[in-house]
């Protein structure tokens, strides 16, 4: 689960640079994304809101945290980092990046 978590955050974390966004602009954005486990045949509804971009700098920090330090030392940098927004699943289970 926190590969999950780590991966997510990760994810949005480099949206800006993915789709050319500035980092001064101070819009929200939500996302709603429908998954399925084809194996067991589970399946879910994630939502996503991201509340302002990671600056290049935190981007940065926790792409070299997960090369040099692994998963467990970059989701405890991602807790001291400012949120940047959070994801639920339909059951409200989720966390907060």
């Amino acid at each position: 689960m926190l590969i999950q978590r780590a991966f997510i955050i990760l994810v949005l974390a480099g949206l800006p640079a993915a789709v050319g966004i500035a980092q001064d602009e101070k819009s929200e954005e939500s996302y709603r994304a429908f998954g399925v486990a084809m194996g067991p045949g589970v399946s879910g509804v994630l939502n996503i809101h991201i509340t302002r971009w990671s600056t290049d700098e935190e981007r940065q920090a926790l792409i070299n945290s997960l090369i040099e330090n692994g998963q467990e030392k970059t989701v405890e940098l991602l807790r001291k980092q400012e949120e940047t927004g959070w994801a639920r699943t339909q059951t409200g289970a989720g966390m907060r990046g």
